[in-house]
């Protein structure tokens, strides 16, 4: 995509201005010429936008077109198809004076309009914000994932309406077992309604009838109980006991076995660390550890043989030229005892080296994971402080052993026990007290029973009981009599008044329900509620639905853009990518990395200088050459590039070679229109081959 032709008119200083530009253009202008007014009359055209200060305003008669796969287009016709990218840091396609200010301003904001340039993501939006826009629509809040301000009371008055509708469902379960409960209730009132009249009528049949069998009762109590005279409350009271040291006996002896085992254990643990201890202290190590290690190394003999061959070759010259020879002879003599005093050192050195290796060779016979002394060292501490702890739990151990072999022995408690089984017969202590309780039941029975029949016949003395009752015989009624004696009248009595009063508290239940569910839960018909609950429900659902959907999006924009990172570092890869062009500019740095968002320039020796480290000259020109890198890659079949004097930071030796990378990048099918008023920057071009245009 090239630009072909540019016609403007009557806009600020320029009134008739027409160029067809070529693939390497330079255009140029003094201060007011009109060259400010050229280039926002090309972005408002070609970006939709307009510059930071809109000098002259909206440009109104403007013509710009574009060559695009071999058709020629206008993005000032509404009807074109044409998409370029827009955005104040995003655009590729355009370079003003310097972006040093505008990168540094916000890092994270450069990053996203260089990824919506890439993605081309529909009104010139990023991701962050589309997502907001997702989250705005659905009602959530972006951080925290929760429902807005404005969202979270109808969510919560649904939620709420549909636990209250549950609660009235439930309720109306409960309203209905009430009322099954009720129905039972009454008729279990009548059935003793009916009971206790039954009573009445035989009241006077029951009283012979069980008057008479009060006196058989009480004479079978009287023989039961002279069987239960052996069921003594003190063979209870001493079996009792007896059960109880058996069982505390029987954790004694869990005790007991599980002490010994982990006595034998800590004994076996500790004849391993006394064997340690004996080797370490046989072995003096801590003695040895106590020594100075040596860490010297050898001294090189290079030094002293090179000065002992030179007091001979000083000490054969005197001979030879016949001097005096008592300076050589000193020399020689002092060389000799160089070398003889190297050798000494050596020997110490390696001494000290085989003894402390000796020592470690010595303590690996009983601790083989040894490495070094640091570690023996260690190993000693631990082996001492482990020998006291094992030492403590086996006193411990012993004592508690000696506690638990001071009480009484098991055979001795079952002796007594089996004793207690003669003496009543009974085999287990469960049944001696199930004997002693049917006693002192028995007893109760026969006092009460005694007590009735004197009360019922107005006597005390037994042997008068029979006459006294075969007097009060009388003729058996006609109707059946019922099982119940009269006794239970008021029994039966006082069951019906229960029933009835628990009958009269669920029928106010069921009339305070029925009264009150349309002001409690706003239902009147439980058809209406269903309804209105499944409507609920479905409302719930779909925001849950909602909240989800919106959380995939942010997840499937989040990968979106992740993939988009990854293109701009391929970016600086490759011949012609970012690393390849600002090392052709600068001659100074071998390659620039993306990391964290942010651009690091690596120079020939591995220094890393992040690009707030830059000269504003140097950051413009990184940014340069990574929009040519990007434009190559996104448009393989060639673009054009807009600038706007782009070198107004950068020193002359760059200002050629801009130029130059600038030369190539148009000599690959690209476009450059360069805008300057800088007399040197315009002598470059034209150097190089740039097709000169003036503004007068």
């Amino acid at each position: 995509m090239k630009i072909q032709n540019i016609k403007l008119k009557e806009y600020g200083p320029i009134r008739d201005f027409s160029l067809a530009p070529s693939d390497f253009e330079i255009v140029f202008g003094h201060n007011e010429s009109g060259k400010t007014a050229l280039v926002e009359a090309l972005i408002n055209v070609l970006f939709k936008k307009t510059a930071k200060v809109i000098r002259y305003g909206k440009p109104r008669d403007v013509q710009v077109e574009l060559d695009e796969a071999g058709r020629t287009i206008n993005p000032a016709d509404k009807k074109s198809t044409v998409a370029l990218p827009a955005g104040d840091i995003g655009n590729l396609h355009y370079i003003q004076s310097s972006e040093t200010e505008l990168y540094q301003k916000d890092g994270t904001g450069f990053w996203e309009g260089i990824k919506l340039t890439l993605s081309q993501t529909g009104a010139g939006m990023t991701y962050a914000k589309i997502i907001k826009k997702v989250y705005e629509r659905v009602g959530l809040q972006a951080k925290e994932k929760n429902w807005t301000v404005a969202k979270k009371p109808v969510v919560q008055g649904v939620v709420e309406r549909k636990a209250k509708l549950e609660k009235y469902f439930t309720q109306i379960d409960e309203i209905a077992a009430t009322k099954k409960r009720a129905q039972a209730l009454s008729e279990e009132c009548a059935r003793l309604e009916k009971e206790l009249q039954a009573i009445q009528s035989a009241k006077q049949f029951i009283s012979y009838q069980a008057i008479r069998d009060l006196l058989e009762r009480y004479r079978g109590n009287k023989n039961v109980l002279a069987d239960y005279q052996r069921y003594d409350d003190r063979y209870l009271e001493e079996w009792r006991q007896l059960e109880a040291e058996k069982k505390s006996r029987g954790n004694i002896d869990a005790n007991l076995q599980r002490s010994k085992t982990d006595l034998e254990r800590l004994e076996k643990e500790l004849s391993g660390l006394k064997r340690q201890d004996d080797f370490i202290r046989h072995g003096d190590f801590e003695q040895l550890l106590a020594l100075p290690v040596q860490t010297r190394t050898e001294p090189n003999l290079f030094l002293p043989i090179l000065l002992f061959l030179i007091g001979i070759a000083v000490l054969i010259l005197s001979y030879r030229f016949r001097f005096s020879i008592f300076f050589p002879l000193t020399l020689f003599g002092a060389c000799v005892a160089a070398f003889i005093f190297v050798q000494y050192r050596r020997g110490v050195i390696r001494k000290d080296f085989y003894e402390n290796e000796l020592l470690l060779e010595k303590s690996r016979l009983m601790f083989p994971e040894l490495k070094n002394r640091d570690d023996l060292r260690k190993k000693i501490e631990s082996v001492k402080v482990n020998l006291a702890g094992v030492e403590s739990a086996c006193r411990e151990k012993h004592e508690m052993l000696q506690q638990l072999s001071g009480t009484q022995p098991r055979e001795e408690i079952d002796c007594k026990i089996n004793d207690l089984r003669n003496k009543t017969g009974l085999a287990e202590f469960t049944d001696l007290r199930d004997k002693i309780a049917e006693k002192n039941r028995l007893r109760a029975e026969g006092a009460g029973l005694k007590a009735k029949l004197e009360s019922s016949l107005e006597e005390r003395d037994e042997s008068r009981w029979p006459d006294l009752i075969e007097k009060r015989k009388t003729v058996k009624p006609s109707a059946p009599v019922p099982q119940a004696d009269p006794e239970r009248k008021e029994e039966v009595s006082a069951i019906r008044d229960k029933k009835n009063r628990e009958l009269d508290g669920l029928r106010h239940a069921i009339g305070v329900f029925e009264a009150s569910r349309e002001q409690i839960f706003g239902v009147d018909d439980y058809r209406a509620a269903l309804i209105e609950y499944n409507r609920l429900v479905a409302q719930a659902a779909e925001f849950e639905l909602e909240k989800k959907a919106a959380l995939k999006a942010e997840e499937v924009l989040n990968e979106m853009s992740e993939e988009l990172d990854d293109f701009i570092r391929d970016i600086a890869r490759g011949d012609r990518g970012l690393s390849d062009n600002f090392r052709r500019v600068t001659g100074r740095y071998k390659e620039v990395v993306i990391r964290d968002r942010d651009f690091i320039a690596i120079d020939h020796d591995g220094r890393e200088f992040p690009i707030e480290q830059l000269s504003s000259g140097t950051r413009d020109q990184l940014l340069l050459c990574f929009r040519m890198a990007a434009l190559e890659k996104l448009f393989p079949a060639g673009s054009f590039m807009i600038l706007d004097d782009a070198f107004i930071f950068s020193d002359w030796p760059r200002r050629q070679k801009m130029v130059e990378l600038l030369k190539s990048f148009a000599g690959l099918g690209n476009q450059v229109i360069y805008l300057t008023s800088d007399d040197h920057t315009r002598e470059i071009f034209a150097a190089s081959g740039a097709h000169l245009t003036t503004i007068e």
